[in-house]
């Protein structure tokens, strides 16, 4: 696995994000994360969540930080 993209929605449940994050970490352990929000309140939840399941994680505040990070 090279490059997985997970796109998540406002509007989902976080037990929702939890379940699909407990199906991400049986294909690899080590994935390299870029997490991209600008609210936040959203981020500090959600990255909360996400670093108890990852170690590597870079936070974009909005779209052209990430892009920048990316590329």
């Amino acid at each position: 696995l090279q490059e997985l993209n997970i796109y998540i929605s406002h509007n989902v449940e976080p037990t929702a994000i939890t379940d699909n994050i407990r199906d991400i970490i049986k294909y690899t352990k080590d994935l390299n994360i870029l997490y991209v929000e600008d609210n936040t309140d959203v981020q500090q939840q959600t990255l909360k969540m996400l670093l108890s399941f990852f170690e590597k994680i870079q936070l974009a505040n909005n779209g052209k930080i990430a892009l920048e990070l990316f590329y």
